[in-house]
């Protein structure tokens, strides 16, 4: 697959749904305060990185880029090797601007040879999720035959205000009850949450997407994180100082087999300034939440894990003092004995904070040139680690860089240098 340079716009009146995304990407990722220091290309690597996600094998990652400026006709996503830390060239495919996010759906059986990774990109512009396909034989990022404007084709992506509710910024992927696959999208204006079930296709063809059910909060809702192997989720709120909580059960119904079902939220401790929840991740054991707080600012310990009852404590454990504007969360292994830490970005002070929610204590800091937004921590397979090494990926949305900072011990290698993903 061959790249195809995105087409640069005229300049024209913003749009209203234009318009309306870009006072929320600045309220969201205080991304207007400063411009970008230099120009992007599209051909060389992602734009405003949006949305960082990895394989479970840790040697493939998909950059989405927002399309901020409206420069180009479309936002982009490509794959990246993070054995070299290069973007792979041809593996780029345009996407609708202004992502809001993206989340990997594994395949049924990785070691088959038709094996082939999914990521589901949701859209804020057009208010769409986008089904892509990893091929880690070419290797490759495909969505269909492209359409004459090179974008995905239509079968491929689930659009439209009705279905996806308006604004979809949060996407969660994961394996609920019965083993069955769920995709859950919340919708920051209209305050909905909507939950699909995913059914896997053959190498090539789109994934199934059937929506549900769906449930109303207010809005604001930026993030979703689910518990593995169970029916509960958890819904971060930029503008109220709670966590909202649902379920996905069954019915016992054929024709409607699936219900989304309201349970009590978790109110968190808010300061000041009514800016709240951002990201919001899952503990490994399924038994913790962790939340990226903005007012006061703040890595969120939600305790989650059933009491005697049976019935989850929902409670908040802790609030691990942080750096300006938290706004991803990542969680990996990586501590003493294999424990979680937890790495926030901090896009008001160009840094990651490293959390140790079992100490309840900032165990490290990761200084970078600007802002961090999205933020991933994966475990690359070396020819002298088989198993892989630990590495964080940062993206930072006003330089277009994404930035791999190796790890040891669960904190930054000193010894060993940061890498800027390369041109292909």
């Amino acid at each position: 697959m061959m790249d195809r340079a995105l087409p640069q716009t005229s300049v024209r009146p913003l749009s209203s749904s234009w318009a309306r995304s870009v006072t929320l990407v600045c309220t969201t990722l205080a991304a207007c305060a400063t411009a970008p220091k230099e120009p992007c290309d599209p051909n060389q690597r992602v734009c405003y990185p949006i949305t960082l996600a990895a394989d479970l094998g840790g040697r493939w990652l998909v950059a989405v880029g927002a399309n901020f400026d409206r420069q180009f006709a479309a936002g982009s996503a490509r794959l990246i090797d993070t054995a070299t830390n290069r973007y792979v060239r041809g593996a780029s495919v345009a996407v609708p601007s202004f992502a809001g996010v993206a989340a990997l759906l594994p395949p049924e059986d990785p070691t088959a040879a038709t094996a082939r990774w999914r990521a589901l990109v949701t859209a804020r512009d057009d208010d769409s999720l986008t089904v892509l396909e990893i091929d880690p034989a070419a290797p490759a990022l495909t969505c269909g035959p492209l359409e004459a404007d090179g974008r995905c084709n239509a079968a491929w992506r689930l659009a439209g205000t009705d279905v996806l509710g308006s604004d979809p910024l949060g996407l969660a992927v994961g394996r609920g009850l019965a083993g069955k696959w769920f995709a859950h999208v919340a919708a920051t204006t209209d305050g909905k949450v909507t939950v699909f079930a995913v059914t896997p296709a053959p190498a090539g063809k789109p994934v199934g997407i059937k929506r549900i059910d769906s449930i109303g909060y207010g809005s604001g809702l930026t993030g979703i994180a689910t518990v593995p192997g169970g029916g509960r989720a958890y819904v971060s709120d930029a503008r109220a100082p709670r966590i909202h909580a649902y379920r996905v059960e069954p019915t016992g119904l054929a024709a409607a087999p699936w219900r989304v079902v309201r349970e009590t939220g978790i109110d968190v401790p808010g300061g000041a300034v009514r800016d709240y929840g951002r990201g919001i991740r899952m503990a490994g054991n399924g038994g913790q939440l962790y939340v990226a707080w903005r007012s006061p600012a703040a890595v969120a310990v939600v305790d989650i894990a059933p009491g005697r009852n049976g019935v989850p404590r929902h409670s908040v454990a802790a609030m691990i003092p942080i750096g300006g504007q938290p706004a991803d969360i990542a969680v990996a292994p990586t501590g003493p004995g294999g424990r979680d830490l937890v790495y926030a970005s901090s896009f008001g002070d160009d840094s990651i904070w490293i959390v140790d929610p079992m100490l309840r204590q900032v165990v490290g800091v990761v200084r970078l040139s600007h802002a961090p937004y999205a933020v991933v921590v994966v475990r690359v397979p070396t020819p002298a680690q088989p198993d892989g090494r630990w590495t964080l990926y940062a993206a930072l949305f006003n330089r277009h860089e994404i930035i791999a900072v190796p790890l040891t011990n669960g904190l930054r290698d000193a010894t060993a240098p940061l890498a800027t993903v390369a041109a292909p």
